[in-house]
């Protein structure tokens, strides 16, 4: 019984994790901080996620949906944190907000991808 419990908890866990590193936020943030020049300059190259369990929110509901996602990279040179906000309208998502964060403290803002639903949509802020 004790180790049906456990399993069933560890399955549990393992498909949010699997949920979240799927998603297609997720999947669109790393792309983006793994190309971008002003994050390989600083971490080296190859960028690759750091962390296997991302932290955060995603929520979808019909053709709408958000989402706040926290995980780490790191490249020859060190590691950084991402934060990652994301807006999905009419079945679409799109990164309002994208930045890196090194370990001294400095953050990359980068230019979250461009996406014409989204200009017409209000700025999504996450509850603090």
């Amino acid at each position: 019984m004790v180790l049906l419990s456990i399993g069933c908890c560890a399955g549990i866990f393992g498909g949010t994790v699997l949920a979240m590193k799927s998603s297609e936020p997720y999947r669109m943030a790393l792309e983006q901080v793994r190309t971008n020049p002003k994050v390989i300059e600083q971490l080296g190259e190859p960028v690759k996620e750091a962390t296997w369990l991302p932290s955060g929110t995603l929520n979808v509901k019909n053709g709408s949906g958000n989402a706040v996602l926290n995980f780490e990279i790191a490249g020859p040179k060190g590691r950084a944190a991402v934060e990652a906000h994301a807006q999905r309208i009419a079945g679409q998502w799109g990164l309002t907000t994208l930045q890196v964060r090194l370990p001294n403290g400095e953050r990359i803002p980068l230019e979250a991808d461009a996406n014409p639903a989204l200009e017409e949509a209000p700025r999504w802020t996450p509850p603090k």
